[in-house]
């Protein structure tokens, strides 16, 4: 049997990364990453400045790989709060606004209207993971891939040291990618 466990932590790690270039998706404000040996260790960073974290970078650079990762995904005026596990790719602690008020009268209306939410939050993941498994078949996964997270972890470890966080798309040297 061939085993995929390994995919959820590669695809929030990556995500972690490239995370700055999907124009409605930002990081929230709390990461767990876990070591990739699979030891029970945890390390839990909750910061309003995550993209800025110094501690999720060198924790990377120790082996670590994200477990999970908080999420927040606008549309038009509707802001979509959550949190997603690698492990099983559950999506727990949505948060939801914008997309019509909850009067707490009408159950039924209440339950179609989480719903849609989540169906909007599915939708992007969807076209996320499809955008990653693109990316981790390919032919540079390893050779350009993960070699430029490597160089942006150190150069934003030696930035932490004398200035402000490179981004990621100036390491690269690309162009954003589209959600």
């Amino acid at each position: 049997m061939i085993q995929l466990d390994f995919l959820g932590a590669e695809f929030l790690t990556w995500l972690y990364f490239r995370i700055e270039e999907l124009p409605q998706v930002t990081l929230g404000k709390k990461v767990s990453l876990k070591p990739l040996n699979g030891e029970d260790r945890k390390v839990t960073i909750s910061t309003p400045n995550l993209d800025d974290s110094g501690e999720v970078l060198q924790a990377i650079r120790s082996g670590y790989h994200v477990e999970t990762l908080a999420l927040e995904y606008v549309i038009d005026e509707r802001v979509h709060a959550f949190t997603l596990n690698a492990t099983d790719g559950t999506i727990s602690g949505v948060r939801s606004n914008g997309h019509g008020k909850s009067t707490g009268e009408d159950q039924e209306a209440d339950i179609l209207l989480r719903m849609a939410n989540l169906d909007e939050i599915e939708e992007i993941l969807m076209k996320l993971f499809g955008q990653f498994m693109e990316v981790r078949l390919g032919q540079t996964f390893v050779s350009q891939e993960i070699k430029s997270i490597r160089e942006f972890v150190l150069q934003g470890l030696q930035a932490k040291l004398v200035g402000p966080l490179p981004t990621w798309r100036s390491a690269m040297n690309e162009a954003p990618m589209q959600a």
